[in-house]
């Protein structure tokens, strides 16, 4: 994570309008094609714990889903609404008992909290992934988009193969644009790797603050 913040703090220069001026000092992955860069990506998200694993077509991908709840043994599932519908409807049919929800019909926040409490796994999209550092960016709009990529045990993420990106700073970019833009988008979320801390006597555990398995699904 002090790797990550370090680049983030290269990659900013402030400049005297009190905006920030984003710069790419990472001129050898800027070059890479978009195949280099993901299998960059794929390099450095599997040094931090997570899987990587690329799907030729949504059948591909919907069968990928399939052998990752068999494995992680998942009986209660939580959707992201943005899910394209055609593959969100074919996961759905996986679940013929029930046992799954999508996140934007809870009631309120602590619904919301409540269910992806006692959910196995969580289904969600991601905006970008950030080749340099195996990290996948997501751009929330609701309180939904966060807790669902922090609060299940697994987490599952599809990403589209032209969203890659070659640098953090070609994300923090796109998100200066966004804002000059004023595009729609109340937090930023990064995410490398499952979770992790090192806060009790400097021993690594996986997964106290968030999901203990991350997989990407790359269509």
């Amino acid at each position: 994570m002090n790797e990550i913040l370090e680049k983030v703090k290269k990659y900013s220069k402030p400049i005297e309008s009190n905006k920030t001026e984003i710069t790419f000092i990472n001129e050898s992955i800027r070059s890479k094609s978009n195949e280099d860069l993901l299998a960059l990506f794929d390099t450095e998200l599997l040094k931090v714990g997570g899987k990587t694993l690329f799907c030729k077509s949504d059948k591909d991908c919907l069968s990928r889903i399939k052998e990752i709840i068999e494995i992680e043994n998942g009986k209660s599932i939580a959707l992201s609404p943005l899910i394209e519908a055609n593959l969100r409807d074919e996961i759905i049919k996986l679940f013929q008992n029930g046992n799954f929800f999508l996140t934007n019909t809870c009631k309120s926040v602590d619904d919301l909290k409540e269910k992806l409490s006692t959910s196995d796994i969580g289904i969600s999209v991601a905006d970008y992934l950030i080749a340099e550092t195996g990290t996948i960016g997501i751009l929330s709009k609701t309180e939904e988009g966060r807790l669902l990529s922090i609060l299940t045990p697994v987490n599952i993420i599809i990403a589209k193969k032209g969203n890659i990106l070659p640098d953090m700073g070609s994300f923090l970019r796109i998100l200066n644009e966004k804002i000059s833009n004023q595009k729609a988008f109340s937090a930023s979320i990064l995410i490398t790797g499952p979770s992790r801390t090192a806060d009790i006597e400097k021993i690594l555990i996986i997964g106290v603050h968030g999901p203990k398995e991350l997989y990407i699904l790359i269509v």
